[in-house]
């Protein structure tokens, strides 16, 4: 039996979650021209809503979002910072051109770091395998690496 005695919480329940999913889905681009391919023919980039990492290219070719007043005449593939992203890509060679955001908390409230220097970083897709970027402040410089999620390794 459901709490309230009836269906109506579970119907409540499942719409909220309805809401959720869909409203945390952020966007999808597919990198490669012709049909749609099968997962395991192609390479899949995840950004998640929580990376400090701003894709602004892939390849050299800019996404469609402007991304001012922070980071002036720049697009990115993301509508706003911090928005979940999915980039379906061939397999093969690509070059990432990426920025870097960070809120951090101080004793005055909360500061955000940017670079304003977008950074290359490249790596290689398989297909059927899942990526995503990990980026991080360490020692005053940004570091960003593409990692592997089924494996966390580098690929």
């Amino acid at each position: 039996m459901f709490p309230c005695g009836n269906y109506r919480f579970l119907a409540i329940f499942l719409l909220f979650c309805v809401f959720v999913f869909f409203g945390c889905a952020g966007e999808t681009y597919r990198l490669y021209s012709g049909p749609s391919l099968p997962h395991d023919e192609i390479a899949v980039l995840l950004l998640s809503s929580r990376t400090t990492a701003i894709l602004f290219a892939v390849d050299g070719t800019h996404g469609p979002h402007d991304v001012e007043p922070l980071f002036p005449n720049k697009k990115s593939y993301s509508s706003s910072i911090g928005s979940p992203l999915r980039l379906e890509l061939l397999p093969g060679r690509h070059t990432l051109t990426i920025g870097f955001s960070e809120d951090k908390m101080t004793v005055g409230g909360r500061m955000t770091q940017y670079s304003a220097i977008p950074h290359p970083l490249e790596f290689e897709a398989k297909e059927g395998r899942t990526y995503t970027i990990e980026a991080e402040m360490s020692e005053g410089k940004w570091k960003a690496k593409v990692v592997e999620i089924a494996t966390d390794q580098d690929p």
